[in-house]
């Protein structure tokens, strides 16, 4: 590439196209700016304060994203993307195409509206670069994402021109049945939050809620319930449709590609060789309806979850007789078929020390509830045989198996979840004894990848070690 390869910058529409997104951020960020204007009682006109305080607050996005498409410049230089932005604070970043672990094109409705596109970059020592080649042409946007693919693979442009084939869509019949097969404590949440609210509005005095409860007895309670379960049925089909409408699986001779939204419409490319771990979850409802959710995890810095990041794309709806194929899409090497191979269980003695871990976590509060609430209280020790039911069920749904290439493990009672790790990206192994476990003569072996990681059932000490030191071994080959 040429030595003077000229900057390029954001197409000129992108100056309305984020003014909105970065004013509601503005808003949500400077709330508090907006109180003196509704505790004053004398709103006769808008002082000067006032009017400063709307200009900062409203006025921000704007001249932010005016800021952001003045300053930022991109390109591809030299096999490396290179962009440039900041006004006060000048930022250079250089992305070697080989670190580039995601390449994501999203429409939202403004994007739409001007025939533009966003076009979003993942890599695994960074975090997102969200929102900075937030409107490019479409034309342009293909091009890049065709450039960066190429210094990723070394490809001539012939080569890199893939025969797609589409796996599966998920329709509009399976993001209803996606709601109504949440996961069970979707529905209890939804449950708590109305018979909250419908007790708050009962002991404010509110007429309707205490004449109908007077009216319905009993039968009101049931169709509070029913309310409940239909709001819970409803956030989650709209939240669905508006995410994942007109879900798509594409596999192409370079890895994997997803599209879905409906107001914001995501295309999600993940290459084959930056697949980290694919998981698997099965809540109760759609386990018996045949279904499960693919999430695909990579090494990016995408989206924080439980305190760490990690980048994915999510097949909301898959039919059991086509998991095999999603999986084969995302990862054509797998040589393991996770529902048809016979997974081995942990060790017997791990029951043990899960029933002591068990009834060391429930004995104080049986005490505390024994003691306060006496006699009634002392039904608390039915938690005892409850405990004991539920260690014997867990213990039961847990199972590992391992091939050549690829490690699955799997666990969950209501929530069944199966992860499948490919050997060959393995980081670090950790083993794991707690003074129990010693006791027991038991072990857990951790395998890490790049911002994943996959837990082993507590297996014999013996065995433990054994698959330590062999897949060890299997890592330092590779």
């Amino acid at each position: 590439m040429s030595a003077e390869t000229p900057w390029k910058r954001l197409h000129s529409a992108s100056v309305w196209v984020n003014t909105l997104p970065r004013t509601l951020k503005s808003v949500a960020a400077m709330w508090w700016l907006l109180i003196p204007l509704f505790m004053s009682e004398q709103k006769a006109a808008i002082g000067a304060i006032e009017l400063v305080i709307l200009l900062v607050v409203f006025g921000s996005g704007l001249i932010s994203s005016f800021i952001h498409y003045s300053t930022l410049r991109y390109r591809l230089h030299e096999g490396m993307l290179e962009i440039r932005y900041g006004l006060l604070n000048r930022r250079s970043r250089r992305l070697d195409p080989q670190r580039i672990q995601n390449l994501e094109l999203v429409k939202n409705p403004l994007h739409k509206a001007a025939g533009l596109v966003e076009l979003r970059v993942e890599t695994a020592g960074e975090a997102r670069e969200d929102g900075l080649l937030s409107a490019l042409t479409e034309e342009e946007a293909t091009r890049l994402r065709a450039a960066i693919e190429e210094a990723r693979s070394g490809a001539s442009p012939e080569e890199a021109i893939p025969d797609e084939q589409e796996i599966l869509r998920v329709s509009f019949t399976e993001l209803l049945a996606f709601g109504l097969s949440a996961s069970l404590r979707t529905y209890a949440i939804s449950l708590a939050l109305v018979f909250a609210a419908v007790e708050v509005l009962r002991d404010s005095g509110s007429g309707i809620v205490k004449d109908l409860s007077h009216q319905l007895g009993p039968t009101f309670i049931v169709a509070v319930g029913a309310i409940a379960l239909f709001v819970a049925f409803l956030s989650v089909v709209i939240k669905g449709i508006v995410r994942h409408w007109d879900h798509r699986l594409v596999r192409d001779p370079k890895g994997m590609r997803t599209e879905e939204g409906l107001f914001t419409r995501r295309k999600v490319e993940i290459p084959r060789r930056k697949v980290q771990v694919v998981k698997v979850r099965e809540p109760f409802i759609r386990r018996l309806m045949g279904y499960g959710t693919v999430h695909v995890e990579t090494a990016g810095l995408g989206s924080i979850k439980e305190g760490i990041f990690s980048a994915e794309t999510a097949i909301p709806m898959v039919h059991r007789d086509e998991l095999q194929e999603a999986l084969q899409a995302v990862s054509p090497e797998l040589d393991i078929d996770p529902w048809s191979v016979k997974l081995k269980q942990p060790a017997k003695r791990a029951l043990y020390r899960a029933r002591i871990a068990s009834f060391l976590e429930v004995s104080p509060a049986i005490i505390v509830l024994a003691i306060v609430f006496f006699p009634w209280g002392l039904l608390s020790l039915l938690l005892l045989p409850w405990v004991f039911f539920v260690t014997r069920l867990d213990w039961s749904r847990q199972g590992w198996a391992l091939s050549d290439g690829y490690l699955v493990v799997q666990r969950g009672i209501l929530l069944r979840e199966t992860r499948v790790m490919a050997l060959e990206k393995v980081q670090a192994l950790h083993l794991h004894q707690g003074p129990l476990m010693r006791w027991l003569e038991i072990a857990r072996l951790h395998v890490f990848v790049a911002d994943a990681q996959v837990s082993l059932p507590d297996l014999d000490e013996p065995l433990c070690e054994q698959l330590f030191e062999s897949l060890a071994e299997s890592t330092k080959a590779a």
